[in-house]
């Protein structure tokens, strides 16, 4: 079983006569052809433009293109497919892996007298990982890890289930293989796979600074991965948004300033402690920077969408719940406008076998005046420009206010994208007659809500709550059908 960055994984077959046979995991019947071959050194495997190379007894490979041989290779984790009742190789473990949809991956180790103790694969240990046990019942694989149980109901290849995953009133649908995993793949993560992984890049104040794969950086800001050891010994991990350059502190303050108002509440990030590096030669590009500490999440919407492709609804419903619930809080309980709701700014972070969102990135939040109902306008993406903010943008007199409406119509744009499968590039606006051409493409159970966010006329628009309380609802009866 080939493992990919962000959980896509393939299922390979190799035949003694030199040919092999690949399924996606997540679409069993599509099939792909191809060849490998074997050296002393090296395991080549070879389907169609892909070339996978896998050092002999190794657990990671690389991938190449040969129709776009400028690309970088990408690295991916190998993982033998076995089944649990069968010998082990010395110095091995069997563990399960599960695939509750998207781009998730977790994996369990299959311990000594029914013990699990089941993480992500794809975030590395962390304070989130769970213990539970694993049995056979009527020669069906159990799986039990607090309130959640999976029993397998179907075994499609060698150490490859489908079953259904229980949680009070919910159930889930998805597979999980069996495999034989080395004691280095226990610490695999994301940004590990490619190889060792790298030293921090500078420590203050008992932090450990990384530079994480696929890090966001913007013009005067990145995102790095803190770490620091908490008093039971045990790693926390952190966001470290890095604001650059004497000039943006004072952008930096307010940000921080509401990012600390708003923490935590209804689907919004979580803020810690914030600092300033010194004027250092050894933090490099960083020194001098304002630094946020934030809730560390798994994904961002921009790549869990690049990554998995066109939403189901009760994804899509997910998403909308969770970003309406953290506007909601910003319009009503705080009056503040966020002006810059797209993929890139929503947070997953995973609990157990689920994904829920955070709204993040203050930067351009601005404070509602209760006399106008509008806000000072302090810039965003131009993918968030909603018909009438370009109307005022244009305007001598209104120019320079934001609505709690301009944010509907931004949440519209987002379901259409998570509809689409596609992430749009944030300078780029979409006007009202697009977006609503591409409502059609919308899966019916969220049409409504992606039109009602996406009314011509702000004063038909849904508010947050409203797209709150149906997204609620839906899911739930969702759950109970």
């Amino acid at each position: 079983m080939k493992v990919a960055a962000y959980g896509y994984a393939l299922y390979t077959v190799l035949h003694p006569d030199g040919t092999l046979t690949e399924r996606a995991i997540d679409r069993w019947q599509e099939t792909w052809t191809g060849r490998w071959t074997r050296t002393d050194d090296h395991l080549e495997i070879v389907v169609g433009p892909y070339r996978l190379d896998v050092p002999v007894g190794s657990h990671r490979g690389l991938e190449f293109r040969s129709d776009s041989p400028t690309s970088q290779p990408q690295p991916f984790a190998v993982f033998p497919v076995v089944e649990p009742d069968q010998p082990v190789p010395s110095g091995q473990r069997i563990a399960v892996v599960k695939f509750p949809g998207g781009n998730a991956a977790v994996i369990g180790e299959l311990q000594p007298h029914g013990v699990l103790r089941e993480y992500d694969l794809l975030a590395g240990w962390s304070e989130g990982d769970w213990h539970g046990e694993w049995f056979w019942r009527d020669s069906r694989l159990r799986i039990d890890v607090g309130q959640y149980g999976w029993v397998e109901s179907t075994q499609l290849a060698p150490g490859y289930r489908v079953g259904s995953e229980l949680h009070e009133a919910t159930t889930t649908v998805f597979p999980v293989v069996s495999v034989s995993v080395a004691p280095a793949q226990t610490y695999l993560s994301a940004g590990q796979i490619g190889g060792e992984e790298a030293a921090p890049i500078f420590a203050f104040e008992g932090y450990e600074f990384f530079s994480p794969l696929g890090r966001s950086q913007g013009y005067f800001a990145s995102v790095l991965q803190a770490r620091r050891k908490s008093i039971t010994g045990r790693t926390r991990i952190f966001a470290a948004k890095c604001i650059r350059g004497t000039r943006n502190a004072g952008v930096a303050r307010r940000e921080i300033a509401i990012s600390e108002e708003v923490s935590a509440t209804d689907g919004l990030i979580a803020a810690f402690e914030s600092f300033q590096l010194p004027e250092q030669p050894e933090f490099g590009e960083f020194r001098g920077a304002v630094v946020h500490l934030l809730e560390w999440g798994d994904t961002d919407l921009a790549r869990y969408i690049s990554a998995s492709g066109p939403m189901d609804p009760t994804t899509i419903l997910t998403v909308i719940r969770d970003v309406a619930a953290a506007l909601q809080a910003l319009h009503f309980k705080f009056g503040l406008v966020h002006a810059d709701v797209r993929p890139a700014n929503v947070i997953g972070r995973r609990t157990g076998n689920r994904l829920s969102w955070r709204l993040a990135d203050f930067n351009v939040t601005s404070r509602i005046d209760p006399c106008t109902q509008e806000a000072p306008y302090l810039g965003t993406s131009e993918v968030c420009v909603s018909p009438e903010m370009e109307a005022r943008r244009t305007s001598v007199a209104n120019g320079s206010t934001v609505r709690t409406a301009d944010d509907i119509w931004a949440l519209g744009l987002l379901v259409i994208q998570c509809a689409l499968g596609s992430v749009w590039d944030s300078s780029r606006s979409i006007d009202s007659g697009r977006a609503e051409e591409l409502l059609g493409s919308v899966p019916h159970d969220v049409r409504d809500l992606a039109a009602g966010a996406l009314s011509r006329e702000s004063s038909g628009r849904w508010t947050a709550a409203k797209v709150y309380a149906i997204a609620v609802e839906r899911l739930h009866n969702m759950d109970l059908s």
